[in-house]
Parts: C-alpha cells; structure tokens; sequence
C-alpha cells in the first residue's frame, strides 16, 4: 500500500505544470491515493461507471449552449467561446478558482453550421484574446477595457473559403503573429500581426482542412505543420491523399512538403516523436502513420514512413510516452455498439506493433486526452467520464474515474472539447457546461494566485459584469 501510494504522489510533480510543492498536501494524497474501493486496476469498468473517485468531483459549473470549443485558461481566468445558434457569439471569462463570470464580449454571427455551436478555443495573452468563429470572424479583445482592437474575416476580406464542418483551429499565436488557416483557393495559412491585424504573411493555397497549424522542432530546426486535403470528401468512410506541409513560421515559406495516404478530412494535428519523427492520424479510416525525416545526400529533407496502421482518431491526437503511442481510435466505423470492440484506447510501440487494447470496455468515446507525466487523464467524448490511467505499454491501468458531469452511464453526448487547466484545476467542457475540478490545489474561493488585469473583477461580479 505504501508503495502504491508513493509512485501516485509523483503525478504531483507533472501535472499540468503544477509547483513542486502544494499547499494542501493531504487533498492531494486523497486524490492520488484514493480508498481501496475507488482503486480500479485491471478490471472492467462496468461495475464501478460513474463512481466518482476521491477528491476528483466536479468544484464548479457554469452553463453554455451546445458546442465543442474547449476552453483556455491564463492567469486564473478561464476563457471559452460560446455561441448561440443562429444569433451571435459570447466570450464568457470565468475565474477558475469558484467559476464566478468575470466579463463577456459579444458579437452577432447568424447561420448555421453543419454542427451546432462553437468550434474553437480563445488563445490569450498578457494584453489580448484572439477569437476565430466557424464562420472565419477573427476579433482581437482588449482584456483591459473589454473591446475588441481590431476584426478581420478570414473569407469576406482575407480570401478564405470556410471549410464543410465551418472553422475548427484554434489562433496560434506565435511571436507577435496569430496564424489560422483561410484556406482559399489562392490563400492557405495566414498570420495576422497581433497588435493591428494586419497580414504579416500568406501562404498559397493547399486544399481544405479541420485541422489545427502545430510547431514543431524537427532535425534542430523549428517547422509550422499543417494536414490538409485536396478536397474534402465530407465524410466518407475510404482513405484519401493528404497534403503534410511545413513552413517557416516567421516568414511562411515553404520548407517541405510530402503526400501520403490517410485522411479525407484532416482534424488532429501531427504530434512530435523525437527529434526527427512524428504521427499523423486520421478517421473516416484513414488510420495512423509514423513519418521520419532524413536527409538525402545532398542535404535535402526527405519524408519516410515508418509505419502505418488502419486504428485512426477522429477528432483529437495521440499522445506519446516514451517509446509508445497511446490512441483513442474512435471514429464513424467504430461508433455503433456492435463495432466498439475495434476502437477503444489503444497502445502501440515505434514500430506499430500494437502491445494491447481497452475495447469497447472502456470505449472512450471521441474524447480528449493528455499526458500527466507518467499518466493519461482522459475524459470521455460521450459521457464526459473523467478517468487517469497509467501509461503502461504492458496493459491498461486505471487509477481513478469521476463522472464529472453526472452524465447517466447510457447518456451518448459530444463532449469534444479539450481538457485545459491551471495550477491544479482542471477545466472541462461538457456538451452544455464548463467545470472545474481541483487536483488538490487551492480550495475554491482562494484569491492568491494569477497577476491583476486592468478591469478584471477581484469582488463578487455585478450583473454588469454578467
């Protein structure tokens, strides 16, 4: 049991960025070393769905219309985009710590996506927020005065054509840029200067995408990835030709570029594997591919691959440990009852070898995940299910579930959004709310941490501030 206990406390030491020493030592321990009987370990979950494990309960909760945009924390304030159907989109700012509404900035946006509700997540500085709609509406807010510096449109004015399922990148900020993908015919990425709005530089055109543009170091060079698709196939289950470009983020140049077979519509973003490698996946079928750069013998960039598997993720990447790839591959092929045993979380090592399987049991839904130093949280895409798992290439191993949202247990949602947190809190989106949990950090209502922003509430906010 000792031991036990001690190997959990190490979580301590990665998650999220967590200081090396918390104030609250004993909740910590009781959410890392939870009571024997909130102990799962190589049993089937179906006897214990939706217990909530120690210390790992929902803290908060603030409700939002239907949507996927996940939510950005920066200096305790949680930030996500919420969007009424039809009508326009809200900024809400939340203070993490009690889930108090801070502040709000509007702004209409009629129509309809092929999917109700917002898309992205905010990217936010010291000074500003960036915000990107589906409909391609780019609005830089004042986080001081609470308006908006400068709009642009990523198809009215910036010669964008919005892809079939609406814009789904979030702003990537880097330097003083904000690069997205416009993705027209004569246009493919775009960055903005973050001050003005103006354009910095462009791409050419490069197809269509769902994507997200990464940054990535690769052979000690520092490259902006970005999948996309001749054109977009709007679903259908059969692989496609996929377009793997890399750039120069300060100029937009383009440094390499390779084609491969994967996807017909590009959404999880590639993930770095060491320093020459990296993994693209895809769903509709398009499966999995381990990509290596070599260098040919005149020094040029030449695009391998080591491997490719048919187990793909829709919507969110893999996550890599060590010498191996940890997979939810869960798409449209997989999503009906009779066919979850071919999805499930899934381990694979460098060579694609799969070492095991969870299944159908759990399935996991098209959820997000993340690595907390030697663990994986993940919260389910149907039932927001919370779980950590040790990230064990020998089997799954779960340590503790918390159904954060109180979903009933046959309850299939869209809880897509990504997992966000800030020094110890974790903040998800379900498919109509945002909660927080506390990992053993401050208790809820402690105001010490997170510099002051010019207008931000420190007292109870008014219904102005509403």
């Amino acid at each position: 049991m000792f031991t036990r206990r001690r190997n959990l406390a190490l979580l301590a030491l990665s998650i999220l960025g967590i200081a090396l020493a918390w104030p609250h030592r004993r909740e910590i321990l009781e959410f890392l070393a939870p009571p024997e009987a909130d102990y799962v370990v190589d049993q089937s979950l179906t006897e214990g769905y939706g217990r909530p494990g120690a210390n790992l309960s929902a803290a908060w909760s603030v409700p939002l219309e239907p949507g996927y945009g996940g939510a950005e924390v920066f200096d305790r304030r949680a930030y996500v985009l919420d969007r009424e159907i039809g009508v326009g989109e809200t900024l809400r700012v939340i203070d993490v710590l009690d889930g108090a509404p801070l502040w709000t900035f509007s702004y209409p946006e009629p129509g309809r996506l092929q999917s109700a509700g917002s898309r992205t997540a905010p990217a936010v500085t010291q000074r500003s927020v960036f915000l990107c709609s589906g409909f391609g509406t780019v609005h830089c807010v004042d986080r001081a005065t609470r308006t908006a510096t400068w709009k642009r449109h990523l198809v009215d004015d910036l010669g964008g054509a919005m892809p079939d399922f609406g814009y789904s990148a979030d702003p990537l900020l880097y330097g003083d840029l904000v690069i997205l993908p416009a993705l027209g015919d004569s246009t493919g990425l775009i960055a903005l200067d973050q001050a003005t709005g103006e354009v910095s530089w462009r791409t050419a055109g490069m197809g269509t995408s769902q994507s997200q543009p990464v940054l990535m170091t690769l052979r000690g060079e520092e490259y902006l990835l970005f999948i996309s698709c001749d054109t977009q196939g709007a679903g259908e289950n059969s692989p496609a030709p996929v377009l793997i470009s890399a750039f120069n983020p300060r100029t937009g140049d383009l440094r390499w570029r390779h084609r491969t077979l994967l996807t017909n519509v590009p959404v999880p973003p590639p993930v770095a594997v060491d320093e020459t490698r990296f993994v693209v996946t895809g769903g509709y079928a398009g499966g999995t591919s381990l990509m290596n750069l070599a260098l040919s013998k005149t020094g040029e960039i030449e695009v391998t691959e080591d491997f490719h598997i048919e187990k793909g993720s829709q919507l969110h990447p893999p996550v890599v440990v060590g010498e191996h790839i940890y997979l939810l591959a869960n798409e449209n092929t997989n999503v009906s009852r009779l066919r979850r045993g071919q999805g499930g979380l899934r381990c694979f090592d460098l060579k694609g070898e799969e070492q095991w399987s969870t299944g159908r049991d759990p399935y996991f839904g098209r959820g997000h995940m993340i690595s907390v130093g030697p663990y994986l949280l993940i919260q389910d895409g149907m039932s927001g299910i919370l779980r950590l798992c040790v990230a064990s290439p020998d089997h799954y191993q779960q340590v503790v579930t918390a159904n954060v949202f109180q979903s009933p247990p046959k309850e299939r949602k869209r809880m897509w959004g990504k997992i966000a947190g800030w020094n110890g809190t974790l903040v998800l989106r379900g498919d109509r709310e945002l909660v927080g949990v506390f990992l053993g950090g401050a208790p809820p209502g402690a105001r010490t941490a997170g510099p002051q922003v010019p207008g931000d509430k420190q007292t109870p906010p008014s219904e102005t501030d509403r």
